[in-house]
């Protein structure tokens, strides 16, 4: 791999590790609102289902191969997956898929067992 290609890699690693901050900052104070101000059952409901949509979006990923997103995002999985090879990045996808879908079945588990106070 040229050097180019590292400091890039670099430089989009920053500027994703940047977003998710922002994104984070975001959610946080947008997830507590929602705590206190909805049900148990309707937020519960809501983060479930916004587990099961990352879920979809991994394994669409994951089959079509189709890139969506920031283009910096893009970029910076088109060369994780040329430097890493096409082996190794297939089985850290298949790794996080796996995770993200137990998550979600776990939250859905939750979600029907768990009895909410009306």
């Amino acid at each position: 791999m040229e050097v180019s290609h590292i400091r890039e890699l670099i430089r989009l690693k920053k500027r994703r590790l940047i977003h998710i901050n922002i994104l984070f900052l975001l959610l946080v104070p947008l997830a507590t609102y929602a705590g206190n101000h909805m049900s148990g059952f309707r937020f519960v409901l809501l983060f479930t289902i916004i587990v099961w949509i990352a879920a979809a979006y991994y394994l669409f990923l994951y089959f079509t191969g189709k890139k969506i997103g920031l283009n910096s995002w893009v970029r910076h999985d088109e060369l994780e997956r040329f430097y890493q090879g096409e082996r190794k990045w297939k089985r850290n996808k298949v790794k996080e898929i796996v995770f993200i879908i137990s998550l979600a079945v776990a939250f859905t588990i939750f979600y029907i067992v768990f009895e909410f106070d009306s």
